[in-house]
């Protein structure tokens, strides 16, 4: 079965992309569009290593993950959402934790929730009908936007390179304009321009998906679309104790993070 096996930010032809590349050697590259739609992460989830077991496989210029695919993005944020810390939450704090306002317009965001779902900001999470859960997650994917670009897709035979360009067209009225979910590919061409793959700006900031993670690195240099995958910059994580082990906690389960981010290992704590 082919999947995805590395994916890293990077800069396509000046603009902001990310790189998918499958175990059969072919790649992917999501291109412009919000970050949403390029990272397949529907809620800008933020990487960290309990987001990894969710199914995230890299994270891109700004410390968001980045998922496999847009399925798996989904799925990771019902689960964070639904199993995670904020299911003992209501709406307010939920989005009070999940942007807070050093980096966001939080009671913007709470406000487009509310009206968008229908619901009282005083809704509890873990309490909420699969109705009202539904309503709740697509008032937070509106507001995310993941907006597409386009796709350049590797379709040519083992060993040669034969590039397509994929175009997005809106096709389902019912959903908002910006959830992915609302669009289908429109345009397949072959795309026969050479194209220049970078390292992003780099930047440092601190994106909440449930957890503060200041986040360091940018993926090595790419100078050709025919360069082989290699992991990003490792994060560093501040140390929080004598040791410079940080705990996470979602749920009842509890990581243990080491300072160079990395888990070693966990433990229940209800």
């Amino acid at each position: 079965m082919i999947k995805v096996i590395h994916a890293e930010s990077m800069l396509c032809d000046g603009k902001l992309a990310v790189r998918y590349v499958y175990s059969d050697g072919k790649e992917r590259i999501r291109v412009g569009g919000q970050p949403a739609f390029r990272n397949s992460n529907p809620g800008n989830m933020a990487y960290s290593p309990y987001i990894r077991t969710l199914g995230a496989i890299g994270k891109d210029e700004n410390g968001r993950a980045i998922f496999p695919d847009w399925a798996t993005g989904e799925k990771a944020m019902q689960r964070l959402l639904k199993e995670g810390m904020y299911r003992s939450m209501n709406i307010r704090k939920t989005i009070e934790a999940w942007a807070p306002k050093n980096n966001n317009n939080t009671e913007a965001y709470i406000r487009d929730v509310v009206k968008s779902s229908g619901l009282p900001e005083t809704a509890v999470i873990g309490k909420m009908s699969d109705p009202e859960f539904k309503r709740f997650r697509d008032a937070m994917k509106k507001h995310e936007d993941s907006t597409p670009g386009y796709d350049l897709m590797d379709l040519g035979k083992p060993g040669q390179d034969d590039w397509f360009r994929i175009d997005y067209k809106k096709t389902d009225g019912k959903l908002p304009d910006k959830d992915f979910n609302s669009y289908a590919p429109n345009k397949i061409e072959r795309y026969g321009k050479s194209f220049l793959l970078q390292p992003p700006p780099p930047k440092t900031v601190s994106i909440l998906s449930g957890i503060h993670l200041p986040l360091k690195g940018v993926p090595n240099d790419r100078k050709s679309k025919a360069s082989p995958p290699s992991s990003a910059t490792n994060s560093k994580t501040p140390s929080h104790s004598h040791s410079g082990e940080t705990l996470e906690r979602h749920g009842d389960q509890v990581y243990r993070i080491e300072g160079d981010g990395k888990t070693r290992g966990s433990f229940n704590s209800p």
